[in-house]
């Protein structure tokens, strides 16, 4: 018969290699085409298109086999020839897509030029017929080039995966040299900076709450006085504070005292405050539980217009606002409630208990800021003091080293704290950046050969 192989093995053989290499060759980058020009022009083009290029793919392969029909150990039947087709076909374009990939990610540059795409293409796909040919040597050698393409392949991806800390930091969108540690003993990192338990590199509260300053303030505010709805009692005077925004919570209590002073509490306690009627001003004096009531009381009694030279000093709002000393409490300044007062040391609540490390980097020494004390000491340590904190720096060349906390803070612990701040680790690193999510099943095999 005219379709009777002629040729023998090994032609039968190198002929179907070099057939099927030319088709993996050109078939995928024109199968391709057709594929992508249907989806980007919609509709049922991309259903209709899709299952007939597949279907040409296939039967190429298959004539292929019928030509070369006893160089396959599946045999020769029609029904094993489809199936010799459709597995090079399906385990060959898989091949190929995987080796792609796999060899772009490695940057070994396979699939770069028209002839590497040829060689590389048909490659995959001779490399399915070659297993599925016989005689035994040509499987053979098709398995031993598969196995050592394919570790080649994974020492390329190997090599080419960047350290995990860079991807981290890339993640992340910062520089290694932006993380700096510290510990500080009685204290704990908080915030977003922290490398575990007691490492950090922000922000940092004492673990004793005992080191924590209670919050120390009151307030100054005045508002025309209504005699006609004010019956100046402890009975009338509670829901009035409250409907008319003398006092800012719900009174809970209230205690008349000489020279017609009253005192009131809020019901839920945290606060508490004096009223005083001066002529057809009402003057109150609202504090937090943590100032004395004694201080309130002489507050509300030295309560006056603010002067010129206070004015000058703290811009205010409004008519003739009011101030009200008190020993051991300066002026804070004015807002729309009106004066606000806090511990003439500074030293109120958490805020002033806090420690901070901050690292930048600059081009040129450290100077003094305005509004600053500053003192060197040795080491090349600069202490700063401010008005509401004190700080530490030191000149770390391209780095500046700034240990900051507020004014309830030993000078000798930020001193500590700055000599013993240092880069951050690679440990303290990968405990703080997360990993990233691979791109993709080559970027997450990658990371499992790093």
């Amino acid at each position: 018969m005219d379709d009777e192989p002629v040729a023998g093995p090994g032609a039968r053989v190198a002929g179907q290699l070099v057939a099927v290499w030319l088709f993996g060759a050109i078939a995928p980058l024109v199968s391709g085409g057709f594929l992508l020009a249907a989806v980007w022009g919609g509709g049922p083009a991309a259903q209709v298109l899709a299952p007939v290029v597949l279907a040409a793919d296939v039967g190429v392969l298959f004539l292929i086999a019928r030509l070369t029909r006893e160089a396959t150990w599946l045999g020769a039947t029609t029904g094993r020839l489809m199936l010799w087709a459709v597995l090079v076909a399906g385990l060959g374009a898989a091949l190929w897509g995987l080796g792609w990939g796999v060899s772009d990610a490695a940057g070994l540059g396979l699939s770069r030029g028209d002839l590497g795409i040829l060689l590389f293409g048909g490659l995959a796909f001779a490399l399915i017929a070659g297993l599925l040919a016989r005689p035994w040597p040509v499987p053979v050698a098709a398995a031993v080039l598969l196995t050592v393409l394919a570790a080649a392949g994974l020492l390329g991806l190997r090599a080419s995966a960047p350290d995990d800390l860079t991807e981290r930091l890339a993640h992340a969108g910062k520089q290694r040299d932006e993380f700096w540690a510290v510990q500080i003993p009685g204290y704990r990192p908080v915030g977003a900076v922290a490398y575990g338990p007691w490492a950090g590199g922000g922000e940092f509260e004492p673990v004793d709450p005992a080191l924590i300053p209670p919050v120390r303030f009151y307030t100054v505010h005045t508002q025309p006085f209504e005699p006609a709805g004010h019956p100046w009692t402890c009975a009338g005077t509670a829901g009035y504070a409250t409907r008319s925004g003398a006092f800012t919570t719900t009174v809970g209590t209230c205690a008349a005292e000489p020279g017609g002073l009253l005192h009131l509490t809020s019901d839920s306690g945290g606060s508490h405050g004096y009223l005083r009627r001066a002529g057809a001003t009402l003057i109150t004096v609202e504090g937090v539980d943590t100032v004395d009531r004694a201080t309130l009381r002489a507050a509300v009694r030295a309560a006056r217009p603010a002067s010129a030279a206070e004015l000058r000093v703290h811009p205010a709002a409004g008519d003739m606002p009011f101030v009200a000393p008190a020993t051991g409490y300066r002026l804070q300044g004015f807002s729309e409630r009106g004066a606000t007062y806090e511990p003439a040391d500074g030293i109120s609540g958490i805020e002033d208990a806090m420690i901070g490390l901050q690292v930048r980097s600059v081009t040129a020494p450290s100077v003094c800021p305005l509004d600053y004390t500053c003192t060197t000491e040795p080491d090349g340590l600069i202490y700063q003091r401010a008005r509401g904190w004190h700080a530490y720096v030191q000149q770390r060349s391209p780095h500046l080293v700034e240990v900051h906390g507020g004014l309830a803070v030993d000078r000798s612990r930020l001193r500590d704290a700055v000599l013993a701040a240092r880069p951050a680790t690679d440990a303290e690193l990968r405990a703080l950046l997360p990993e990233p999510a691979p791109r993709g099943p080559i970027d997450g095999l990658r990371r499992r050969l790093r």
